[in-house]
């Protein structure tokens, strides 16, 4: 569980949503400010465990959820 934390602070924190695109992107990384590489990310509808969309990060910690 406390993985999970971690996670879902570092999304929030490093997560911009740009409106009207359908698009977040971010960039996940560990304490020590060093890339997350293969990372999962998965957007969850609201108040459930249903996952919407998911993707693994880049190399680099970089993600990018686009709506098709």
């Amino acid at each position: 569980m406390e993985f999970k934390k971690v996670i879902f602070f570092l999304l929030c924190s490093v997560t911009n949503v740009s409106n009207g695109q359908n698009t977040i992107t971010g960039r996940i990384t560990n304490q020590d400010n060093l890339p997350l590489s293969f990372a999962n990310v998965i957007l969850y509808q609201d108040k459930t465990e249903t996952a919407v969309f998911a993707v693994a990060t880049e190399e680099d910690g970089a993600y990018l959820l686009k709506k098709k």
